[in-house]
């Protein structure tokens, strides 16, 4: 009995000392992760309120954070276009799709292609008992074309155009409609991602 408890504690020990070694060997080789959002556009386009709607969007409470967005990813994309000797972003082709989804170490790259918002603004006037007012009401429409690629092909392609108005501000329009955008292609892709 005494050589079998010997037995016993002498692989225990084996054990525990190899475990750090396994540990090692995972961090040295991470599996990849799950899904990343690059926004391609002007830089209007590619700030903090912007990056919320993405991850609000498709990150709903009581689901892990299953995309990524936001200024990580975007500087990783611009290093990928430094890395292949440009100063800027280029125009996008599909092998460059598929080669930044090798680069960024995810499995699936959600590509958000965003035009330039059209603005249009009209002055509007209302009376009453204080008398006259001119009010300034802004319409903006933005269109995305969206790519989910893999490391391989395109797996699912969308172009959404949406409209927001506001009676304060252009931002507020153009932030509207961008998240009008985002919510529609998660209707149509979020089952892929």
């Amino acid at each position: 009995m005494r050589k079998f408890i010997c037995s016993l504690m002498t692989i225990a020990f084996l054990l525990l000392s190899m475990t750090p070694a396994f540990a090692e060997i995972n961090l040295l080789n991470p599996t990849p992760k799950d899904t990343c959002v690059v926004i391609v556009g002007d830089a209007a386009v590619k700030t903090p309120d912007f990056f919320k709607y993405v991850d609000e969007t498709f990150n709903t409470e009581g689901k892990s954070k299953k995309v990524i967005s936001g200024t990580e990813i975007q500087s990783m994309y611009q290093t990928y276009w430094l890395d292949k000797g440009y100063l800027e972003e280029q125009k996008l082709t599909k092998q460059d799709l598929n080669d930044f989804v090798k680069y960024s170490g995810y499995n699936k790259v959600l590509f958000l292609i965003v035009n330039s918002p059209v603005v249009e603004k009209t002055k509007q006037g209302r009376g009453g008992w204080g008398g006259w007012v001119q009010t300034e009401r802004t319409r903006a429409s933005i269109s995305v074309k969206t790519f989910l690629v893999n490391d391989s092909s395109i797996i699912k392609a969308a172009d959404v155009t949406k409209e927001d108005d506001s009676d304060t501000s252009e931002l507020r329009a153009k932030r509207g409609a961008f998240e009008k955008c985002v919510k529609e292609i998660q209707s149509t892709i979020g089952s892929l991602i």
